[in-house]
C-alpha cells in the first residue's frame, strides 16, 4: 500500500504543510529502492503530482536501523501509517505502537490479531480474489485487502488534526505481546 500511502500524504501536504514522510523503502529486502518506487509510480500514471517540494518533505531511508535507533525514531513520530493489502504478521505496527506511537491499518488483515482501539485507528477495506499468473504459484489463488483510500485519508487527518490531544494508549495495547511474555507463553506450552 505504498502507493496509497503516497497520494494520501501529497493530499493532505497541502493542506498541513508541516506534514513529514519517513518511508522506508525494501532496498534492504528485495532491491526496491524509493526513486524506483516514483518510477513505477511515474510510468503507471498515477494521479501522484511529486514535485520538489513534495519529495523535499519525504525522508526516505535505506538501511536497516539498529534496535536503539529504530526504538528512537518510532519514538519521535507522531503516528505510524501502514495501509497494506498483504501481510504475513506486521510486526513494525507492533514495535511502533510498544513505543508509543499511534498506529492506523488495514482493517481484516493480519493486524486485527493484535491490533486494539487504543492502538490507533484502522482503514476499511475490501477483500480481493486473484489468480497468480506466474511463478511456482501459477494459477492459484490469492487473496488481499485493497485499503479504501477515502478512509485512510480520513484517518490520517483525524490524527493529525487530534496530535495534541490524542486518546490512544499504543504502548499499554502492546504489553501483552512482548517478548519476555510471549516467550514465557511458549515456554508454557512446549515445557509443561
Amino acid at each position: 500500500g505504498i502507493d496509497l500511502l503516497l497520494r494520501a500524504y501529497a493530499s493532505l501536504r497541502s493542506k498541513y504543510p508541516f506534514l513529514r514522510l519517513v518511508l522506508k523503502d525494501q532496498s534492504n529486502l528485495y532491491g526496491i529502492t524509493f526513486s524506483q518506487l516514483l518510477e513505477t509510480f511515474r510510468s503507471a500514471n498515477l494521479d501522484l503530482d511529486f514535485n520538489d517540494e513534495l519529495l523535499g518533505s519525504i525522508v526516505p531511508m535505506s538501511k536497516n536501523l539498529p534496535l536503539d535507533q529504530l526504538s528512537a525514531l518510532y519514538g519521535v513520530a507522531d503516528l505510524y501509517v501502514s495501509p497494506y493489502r498483504a501481510e504475513g504478521f506486521n510486526l513494525p505496527v507492533l514495535e511502533a505502537a510498544a513505543c508509543g506511537t499511534p498506529v492506523i491499518v488495514t482493517k481484516g488483515g493480519s493486524t486485527d490479531d493484535f491490533f486494539s482501539p487504543s492502538m490507533g485507528l484502522q482503514v476499511e477495506g475490501l477483500f480481493k480474489e486473484s489468480v497468480w499468473k506466474e511463478g511456482p504459484r501459477k494459477g492459484m489463488t490469492k487473496v488481499s485487502i485493497e485499503p479504501d483510500f477515502g478512509s485512510l485519508v480520513a484517518a490520517i487527518e483525524s490524527m493529525v488534526q487530534r496530535r495534541d490531544s490524542l486518546a490512544f494508549n499504543p504502548r499499554e495495547a502492546a504489553l501483552p505481546f512482548e517478548w519476555k511474555r510471549i516467550g514465557k507463553q511458549l515456554k508454557d506450552l512446549m515445557l509443561p
